[in-house]
C-alpha cells in the first residue's frame, strides 16, 4: 500500500472510529430520552435523533427560509410505544401536499448496525497495522512482505527499495538451536 493510500486509510479509520464512538455514546442515551440536534441554513433543516435504539437522519424543506440559522437541538422524554425494535430500518418521504407544507426525508436504522459499520474500517486499520509492524520486525518488505534479510537494500519480490535501510537490531532473532542431552556446543 503507497504511503498516500496509507495515510487516507489511516484518516478514514479515524473518522469511522469517531462515528462509532458517537453511536455507542448515543446507543443507551436514547432508551433512556429522546435526543434530537439539528442545523438550518436558509430553508432546509438537517437533522439526528436517537431514540429507543434507533438513530434517524431527517431533512426537512420548508416553504420559506428561516429566521434564524445555526445548531438547535431538543431532549424529551420517551413515549410508551417509541421500542422500534431490533431490526428497525426504514425510510419515509413526505412529499408537500398543499402549497406551503414542508417537504420531509428520514432514514432510520438501529444503533448496532452503525456500530458494526462504523466499526469495521478501525479494525480493518488495527489488522494491517499489526500485519506491517510484524513484516517490520522480522525484516520483512513493507509492501509485499517478502524476507528481505538476504537483500536488504531492495525487495526482489516486488522490487521496493529499503528506504530506512536494514537494521539488524529491528529482526527478531531465530530460536536459538536444540541440542541433544549431553550435546554441548
Amino acid at each position: 500500500m503507497t504511503r498516500m493510500r496509507w495515510r487516507l486509510f489511516t484518516f478514514a479509520a479515524v473518522v469511522s472510529m469517531t462515528l462509532c464512538v458517537m453511536a455507542l455514546v448515543a446507543w443507551p442515551v436514547g432508551y433512556w430520552r429522546r435526543v434530537y440536534v439539528y442545523y438550518r441554513f436558509g430553508a432546509i433543516q438537517v437533522g439526528v435523533q436517537t431514540h429507543a435504539g434507533t438513530m434517524s437522519l431527517g431533512i426537512y424543506e420548508y416553504p420559506r427560509p428561516a429566521l434564524m440559522n445555526g445548531w438547535g437541538g431538543a431532549v424529551r422524554g420517551l413515549e410508551a410505544d417509541d421500542y422500534e425494535g431490533l431490526f428497525n430500518f426504514g425510510h419515509l418521504h413526505s412529499p408537500p401536499r398543499r402549497i406551503g407544507d414542508n417537504l420531509y426525508d428520514g432514514w432510520w436504522c438501529p444503533h448496532w448496525f452503525l456500530v458494526a459499520l462504523f466499526g469495521a474500517t478501525p479494525a480493518m486499520w488495527v489488522v494491517r497495522f499489526r500485519r506491517r509492524r510484524e513484516w517490520l520486525l522480522r525484516g520483512r518488505c513493507r509492501k509485499c512482505g517478502y524476507d528481505m534479510r538476504a537483500t536488504p537494500e531492495r525487495c526482489p519480490e516486488c522490487g521496493e527499495i529499503d528506504q530506512k535501510g536494514y537494521r539488524e537490531e529491528s529482526v527478531i532473532p531465530a530460536p536459538p538451536e536444540q541440542h541433544a542431552a549431553g550435546d554441548h556446543p
